[in-house]
């Protein structure tokens, strides 16, 4: 007997079924893993929706940032993710990655803002925070944020970058730079 599935949305009853099929072969006294393993979903479950609480009670209580909503908009470059646009967007300011997905940022702590994707997808999947950090004159020179196992550590667009020549990306139609 083998038993197939061809989904991992529950990855912990792929071990529970082998382990129930292991203990019926070794003939040792069955325990009930899928029970155990959804108990363990359960609480998983309870904690990411404490996490995503905690996350909207911080968003909804608005923070003013240590300088002044502008001072963040420009063009920034990462290694791996390409060009980061920050610019003001009626009154709030707003990132695009790379090109791609697009977020609101709202005050956090000091010049930390929380990232909250528009994309309902990155929203769930990579909630985090973005914090500036301010050159020596106390212009803001580069973002840092943390997306899921990498850190983003960007340059002001123009800073040389091997293999990546000083050409500004395009910019979008629909977004203005401040």
């Amino acid at each position: 007997m083998t038993p197939l599935l061809n989904s991992w949305i529950a990855p912990t009853l792929h071990g529970a079924i082998a382990s129930r099929v292991f203990d019926t072969l070794l003939g040792v006294e069955p325990r009930d893993f899928s029970a155990e393993a959804l108990a363990g979903v359960r609480a998983q479950r309870a904690r990411e929706e404490e996490g995503r609480q905690w996350l909207a009670e911080q968003i909804a209580t608005r923070r003013e940032p240590a300088h002044q909503l502008a001072a963040h908009a420009g063009v920034y470059d990462d290694s791996l993710y390409g060009p980061i646009r920050v610019w003001l967007e009626r009154g709030k300011l707003a990132m695009q990655l790379a090109r791609g997905e697009i977020a609101d940022l709202t005050p956090h702590d000091g010049d930390s803002l929380f990232v909250n994707w528009r994309d309902p997808v990155f929203h769930e999947m990579l909630a985090t925070h973005v914090t500036f950090v301010p050159d020596a004159g106390g212009r803001m020179a580069r973002p840092l944020m943390p997306i899921a196992r990498d850190t983003v550590t960007c340059r002001p667009f123009g800073a040389l970058i091997p293999g990546r020549g000083n050409q500004a990306p395009p910019a979008r139609g629909d977004v203005t730079l401040v």
